[in-house]
C-alpha cells in the first residue's frame, strides 16, 4: 500500500511539473539581440550581443538556443588544433544552459561580414526541457526589425592595377600605360617632402630607395565627371527574366564599381551610377526618364568626396540580383541620346562579358566623340579579338571566387 502511495505521488509529481513547465517555462522568458555597429565593409567584424531573461521565479533546468545568420554574415570562432587556435566560420550555433528564476544572461558574439547586403537579424529557435527531460517544448522568438538589429555591408574595393591588365598585353610580359584611374593624377617626378604635404603624397618607393621623404609632383589637369555603366547581366543570354545565372559575377562587378568610386573620390572627380537594375531595389526614385525604358534604369546624381563615395557604397550595398533589361537595351537607349548620359565624354563599363555588340557601341560613341573604357570581370568573352583602338581591361586574378561555365 505504501508503495502504491509513493508511486501515486511520483506520477502526480511528474505530471504536475510537467503542466506547471509546459505552462510557464516561456511566458516571461524575453531575448533580445542588437549589434554594435550599423554600417561596416565587408571582411569587417562587428559584435552581436544576445540577451535571455527570465522575468519568473520558476527556473529553467535545460534551454538550447539556436541562432541562426543570415546569408553572407557568419559567427567568427576559435578552434583549437595542434595546440593553435584557427578562427572557423558558421552561420548558425547552438547554446545550451540553465537560468534561474529573475536572472538573465548576456552573450557577445564576434561576427564576420563577408558578402555585401543590408542584413536584418532574425528570429531564433529556443528549445526548453522540465526536471525530468522526457518533455521538449519549443518557440519561435522573432526579432523586432529596429536600427539596431540591421547593419548595411558596404562594398570594398579592391586593387585594380594589380587584378586587370590591358587587353593588348594581357598575356605579354609588357605593361601598356594601363588604367584610366592614374589619368587624373599624372606624376610629373617627385620632390622633397615639406611639413605642408599630407602624407598619402608621399612616394614610399622613392623616399625607401633615396633614403629621405620624397613626395610626387602631380601635373595640374580639369577635373572630369565619370559616368560608371554597372551591367547587372552575367551573360548576354540569361535563363531567367530577371535574376543572372551567375551572381558570382555580378558581386564582382559590384565590388569593381566599388573600387572605381573609391579612387575617383580620392581624386575629388565626381562619379555616377547607371545600371540596368530596377530602381526600387533600393527604394529610390533615380530614373534616367520617365517613359517605359528610361524609368527601369538606375541613375544615380554624380557623388563627389569620401562623402559623396560613403553615399555610393550605400546604394551598391541596398542593390538586389536583379536586372531590368538586357544589356544591349540599355546600351542602344545610351546610343539614342548619349549626351544624356556622358557628361565630359567618358563612360566606363563594368561587365561581366564583352562582346561585339558593345565593340559597336564603343565604335559609334567615339564617332561622337565619347571614349568608352570596359572593365572585363571574367576571363569569359563573347568576342574573339579586341580592337587597339579599345581600352579594355580584363581580371587576370581569380583567388576571390571560381568561374563557373
Amino acid at each position: 500500500m505504501l508503495f502504491l502511495v509513493i508511486l501515486g505521488t511520483i506520477v502526480l509529481a511528474y505530471f504536475l511539473q510537467k503542466f506547471i513547465f509546459k505552462k510557464y517555462t516561456f511566458s516571461s522568458l524575453k531575448y533580445n539581440t542588437s549589434l554594435d555597429s550599423t554600417e561596416v565593409s565587408v571582411g569587417d567584424d562587428l559584435y552581436m550581443y544576445e540577451e535571455l531573461t527570465n522575468t519568473k521565479g520558476l527556473p529553467l533546468p535545460y534551454l538550447k538556443v539556436a541562432t541562426k545568420l543570415p546569408e553572407g554574415l557568419a559567427f567568427r570562432l576559435a578552434e583549437k588544433k595542434d595546440g593553435k587556435y584557427h578562427d572557423i566560420f558558421t552561420s548558425s550555433v547552438d547554446s545550451m544552459f540553465s537560468l534561474k528564476g529573475q536572472r538573465s544572461i548576456k552573450r557577445r558574439w564576434r561576427i564576420n561580414c563577408k558578402k555585401r547586403g543590408v542584413y536584418t537579424l532574425g528570429s531564433v529557435d529556443i528549445v526548453a526541457n522540465d526536471l525530468v527531460g522526457f518533455n521538449p517544448m519549443s518557440q519561435n522568438f522573432s526579432v523586432e526589425k529596429t536600427k539596431a538589429t540591421t547593419v548595411t555591408v558596404l562594398p570594398s574595393a579592391v586593387d585594380l592595377e594589380r587584378d586587370f591588365k590591358a587587353a593588348s598585353c594581357i598575356s605579354g610580359d609588357i605593361i601598356t600605360n594601363s588604367s584610366l584611374l592614374t589619368d587624373p593624377l599624372l606624376r610629373g617626378g617627385a620632390r622633397e617632402y615639406t611639413p605642408w604635404d599630407p602624407m598619402n603624397k608621399i612616394n614610399w618607393k622613392l623616399t625607401a630607395s633615396h633614403g629621405r621623404l620624397l613626395v610626387n609632383v602631380e601635373e595640374h589637369i580639369l577635373k572630369i565627371q565619370s559616368n560608371i555603366i554597372l551591367n547587372m547581366c552575367s551573360h548576354i543570354i540569361e535563363r531567367d527574366e530577371e535574376a543572372p545565372m551567375n551572381p558570382e559575377f555580378i558581386e564582382y562587378n559590384i565590388t569593381v564599381a566599388a573600387s572605381l568610386l573609391d579612387r575617383f573620390a580620392n581624386a575629388n572627380i565626381p562619379s555616377r551610377l547607371i545600371i540596368n537594375t530596377p530602381p526600387e531595389t533600393i527604394h529610390s526614385d533615380f530614373i534616367a526618364d520617365t517613359d517605359e525604358i528610361g524609368s527601369k534604369i538606375l541613375v544615380t546624381p554624380p557623388f563627389c568626396g569620401r562623402n559623396g563615395c560613403l553615399d555610393a557604397m550605400r546604394v551598391l550595398a541596398r542593390l538586389e540580383m536583379r536586372y531590368s533589361m538586357p544589356i544591349e537595351r540599355l546600351l542602344d537607349y545610351i546610343l539614342a541620346r548619349p549626351y544624356m548620359f556622358t557628361e565630359n565624354n567618358n563612360i566606363i563599363l563594368v561587365t561581366a562579358v564583352l562582346d561585339n555588340r558593345m565593340l559597336v557601341f564603343h565604335r559609334e560613341m567615339k564617332r561622337r566623340g565619347i571614349e568608352v573604357i570596359f572593365y572585363v570581370t571574367t576571363s569569359n568573352r563573347g568576342t574573339s579579338q579586341v580592337p587597339d583602338d579599345v581600352a579594355a581591361f580584363f581580371r587576370t586574378s581569380f583567388d576571390s571566387y571560381h568561374v563557373r561555365s
